[in-house]
C-alpha cells in the first residue's frame, strides 16, 4: 500500500496520520497473515541521498493500494496530486477501480461543497470512491476499543481488495500515459454514483463509536460501479 497524506497534517497532530499508518499496517498482517505487508510512507520509507520523485514514481507503479489521507492541506498538496493521478494510471493498466481507499480525516470544503468538487477532478475522482470516514476517531486514543474494530474493519477490506487481485498479472513500469478523469452519470453531479456508498460507509464506522466493545464492525465491500524535495505539505 501507499500512503498520500500532507506532512503538515501529521506534524500537527504529533504524528498521529503516522500512527494511523503503524496501527493499520499491523491489522492488515493479522487479517491477512502476511508478515512483510507494508504501508509505504515517505518519511520512513525514503533513505537519505534517495532522489524523491523518483523513488516515490517506482514505488506507486509497484503498490496496490493507495490510501489518501483526506484534508484541506492535502487538497492543497501537488505532490499529493501527482501521486493520485500516476496511481490512477497503474489502476487503468490492471483494469481495476477499487484500489483507491480514501480516509476522510478532516472536513474538506472541496468535498462537502458540490461547486468546488464539481471544478476539481481530483475531488471528483475521490469522491467517486466509497471512503471510511475518520473524521469521529481523530482524538481517539489508538487502543480504544472501537478505534480497534474501525481499524480491524479497513484491515479487512483491504485482505479482500488484494484477493481480488491476487492473480493479476504484474504491470511493467512504463513512460506516462493519458489520466483517466472520472465520469459520471448524465445530469448528476460529480460523484453522485458513488457518494450514497460513501455515506453508507461513514455510516458503518461511525456506529463503531456507539457499539460495545464487544461489537464487531463491518465493513461493506467496494462499489462496483466505474466510477520532502517536492514541497509536500
Amino acid at each position: 500500500g501507499f500512503l498520500s497524506y500532507a506532512r503538515l497534517d501529521d506534524e500537527y497532530e504529533d504524528g498521529r496520520v503516522t500512527q494511523f499508518r503503524e496501527r493499520l499496517e499491523a491489522a492488515v498482517r493479522q487479517r491477512t497473515g502476511q508478515r512483510d505487508f507494508r504501508i509505504f510512507q515517505d518519511k520512513r520509507d525514503i533513505r537519505w541521498g534517495q532522489q524523491f520523485e523518483q523513488r516515490i514514481r517506482e514505488v506507486l507503479e509497484g503498490v496496490f493500494i493507495l490510501i489518501p489521507i483526506m484534508a484541506p492541506l492535502y487538497f492543497g498538496s501537488a505532490p499529493c496530486r501527482e501521486e493520485y493521478e500516476w496511481f490512477v494510471e497503474r489502476e487503468e493498466k490492471l483494469g481495476r477501480t477499487d484500489l483507491i481507499l480514501p480516509v476522510y480525516w478532516l472536513d474538506c470544503d472541496v468535498l462537502e461543497q458540490p461547486e468546488r468538487r464539481a471544478a476539481d477532478p481530483w475531488a471528483t475522482g475521490l469522491a467517486g470512491h466509497q471512503r471510511a470516514n475518520w473524521r469521529d476517531f481523530r482524538w481517539i486514543p489508538f487502543d480504544d476499543p472501537k478505534v480497534l474494530q474501525a481499524l480491524d474493519g479497513l484491515a479487512l477490506q483491504i485482505k479482500q481488495t488484494l484477493e481480488a487481485g491476487a492473480s493479476l498479472p504484474a504491470v511493467p513500469p512504463s513512460g506516462p500515459t493519458p489520466v483517466r478523469r472520472p465520469t459520471t452519470r448524465r445530469g448528476a453531479p460529480p460523484g453522485a454514483e458513488s457518494m450514497e456508498a460513501s455515506q453508507a460507509m461513514e455510516a458503518t464506522i461511525s456506529e463503531a463509536i456507539r457499539q460495545p466493545g464487544a461489537a464487531r464492525l463491518r465493513v461493506a465491500e467496494p462499489p462496483t460501479s466505474v466510477v520532502d524535495a517536492m514541497g509536500r505539505g
